[in-house]
């Protein structure tokens, strides 16, 4: 009666396989057909490549080399190359070969076929760069007295791991950085708020930590703040509930993993629906106004209008016997005074000229004529119809808007329309010299 065994491979280690025909043979043939698609060295991608070899190695047997000691005599600390590589040095590698390369058994048999699929498996330059590093997957055992170097699978596992991920010297401290939210939404911005290149940053770190068995921390609150960062309204009001929900107990259990996953689907679902980045009205209205702002203040400081020609022949300028004219009057003093026949009256509106006259050479009264004060006002009320669409927006819950930034937004408006207009020179009329 055949023995029981749960894979194609199993039984008992002390009996090799016969590779050369029959089962034996069609067993090695599955074992090492090449994965498409072949690895790429991108660290992204990894830990995927590496599910596979597990897989792969636990289906056909040959996962009996792919757990590795790192205890001591006493103390037995058995670890999983392809899920705890982090936490496995080099010398662990190396004791770990010479139990399986000086004997022709299955395990020896397993690295052998583990360096078959390898090699069939990676790209092309991939494996160039893991042969730079050959030296680390040689053991050297003595065969019949005789030192001989032989190549480990496990060990070129270990390498490959080691070039793509593991080996960049980052230390646990700076990977839970890369987990705060302040980066996390630095990362947001980076993929373009692209959930799915988002979530797969955020895992490269996470499998980081558990391959150097590191405790992997709550980072919800940073993934809401994340996804609360994106440039799309609809996805970020809808996380926005979901964090409420989360926060009033309705949903009870929450994890890294349900938040990801959450975010993912709502993502996909407004790709289907070709609304992704969809601008709302109030954010078209918002734009709207911004350009008029452009437009006006472009219309205020590069297209000032053309001076009469009677402007242009010579007058009087403010200095001199007019140098009154720039001088606004103190507090208490009159604001209104004759001048060689004429009356004339203080306006603020003016810049440098801070006297004209009450009455233009139209016959119309300053007081309600005055064209400075009205371009003024037409600045200051776009300034604040654009506050106020910032507003609504920021109630509506428009990504990025926070009321710091509300605050900032409403103060350059107005010092942009106070300096447009406080650097200007106007005549009499109120038009811009």
């Amino acid at each position: 009666m055949a023995p029981c065994a749960l894979v194609p491979g199993g039984g008992s280690n002390n009996v090799p396989w016969n590779f050369t025909e029959g089962d034996g043979f069609k067993l090695h043939q599955a074992a090492t057909k090449p994965f498409d698609p072949k690895c790429d060295g991108n660290p992204e991608t990894l830990q995927h490549f590496l599910d596979a070899i597990q897989f792969r190695a636990s289906a056909c047997g040959l996962d009996i080399v792919l757990n590795v000691e790192t205890g001591t005599s006493s103390r037995s600390d058995m670890r999983s190359l392809t899920s705890e590589c982090g936490s496995i040095a080099h010398d662990n590698m190396i004791d770990h070969a010479l139990t399986h390369q000086d004997q022709d058994d299955r395990k020896r048999q397993a690295s052998q076929a583990l360096i078959t699929l390898l090699t069939q498996s990676l790209e092309p330059e991939v494996m160039d760069e893991l042969k730079q590093k050959k030296t680390e997957h040689l053991c050297k055992v003595r065969i019949n007295n005789v030192d001989t170097l032989r190549e480990d699978g496990p060990s070129m596992l270990h390498s490959l791991i080691c070039t793509v991920a593991v080996d960049t010297k980052s230390t646990i401290s700076s990977i839970l950085r890369m987990l705060t939210g302040p980066v996390m939404c630095d990362t947001m911005q980076e993929v373009d708020s692209n959930v799915q290149r988002f979530n797969k940053k955020i895992n490269v770190h996470l499998v980081a930590l558990r391959a150097r068995r590191a405790e992997v921390p709550n980072i919800v609150p940073a993934l809401f703040e994340a996804c609360q960062s994106c440039d799309d309204t609809t996805f970020v009001d809808y996380m926005g509930r979901k964090e409420e929900q989360h926060e009033d107990n309705a949903i009870t259990s929450f994890t890294n993993v349900d938040l990801m996953k959450i975010a993912h689907e709502k993502h996909k679902t407004l790709n289907d629906k070709k609304q992704w980045k969809k601008k709302t009205k109030k954010e078209l209205d918002f734009i709207a106004l911004k350009a008029k702002l452009a437009a006006t203040r472009k219309r205020l400081t590069q297209n000032p209008a053309k001076p009469k020609e009677s402007d242009r022949k010579a007058g009087p300028k403010n200095d001199g016997e007019w140098a009154w004219k720039s001088i606004a009057p103190r507090t208490g003093e009159a604001r209104m005074k004759a001048n060689k026949g004429k009356e004339c009256i203080h306006c603020p509106h003016h810049g440098d000229t801070q006297w004209v006259l009450k009455v233009n050479r139209a016959g119309v009264e300053h007081a309600t004529g005055c064209r400075a004060m009205k371009a003024t006002q037409e600045q200051k009320a776009i300034a604040l119809t654009a506050a106020a669409s910032v507003d609504a927006s920021s109630s509506a819950g428009s990504p990025g808007v926070t009321p710091a930034k509300k605050g900032k937004f409403v103060q350059a408006m107005t010092n942009l329309w106070e300096e447009e207009m406080s650097g200007m020179t106007l005549d009499d009329d109120g038009m811009p010299k």
